[in-house]
């Protein structure tokens, strides 16, 4: 979605706009090669307390593919992910 709001400041000639979002780049990822900051970063981590959450936490990540907008597979059970690259 950044890369097609950048396009757009870009095809509407908003370069005051896309500046600001250059000048939010960080050094460290300008040495990446990251040209403009569109979002806010944000980190929502939670330890995992108990059991009951884990279990929360992994019927999640297990049924999310396949509810709502995503709607990826008929069943969890179903849903075929990539595999681990690492």
């Amino acid at each position: 979605m950044a890369y097609g709001i950048v396009a757009r400041l870009r095809q509407y000639d908003n370069y005051q706009l896309l500046d600001q979002l250059s000048n939010a780049v960080t050094t460290s990822d300008r040495k990446r090669g990251k040209l403009h900051q569109v979002f806010r970063n944000s980190f929502d981590a939670k330890p995992v307390r108990d059991r009951k959450m884990l279990h929360q936490k992994i019927n999640y990540i297990h049924h999310n593919p396949v509810r709502g907008k995503w709607n990826l597979a008929s069943d969890f059970t179903l849903y075929q992910c990539k595999p681990c690259l690492l």
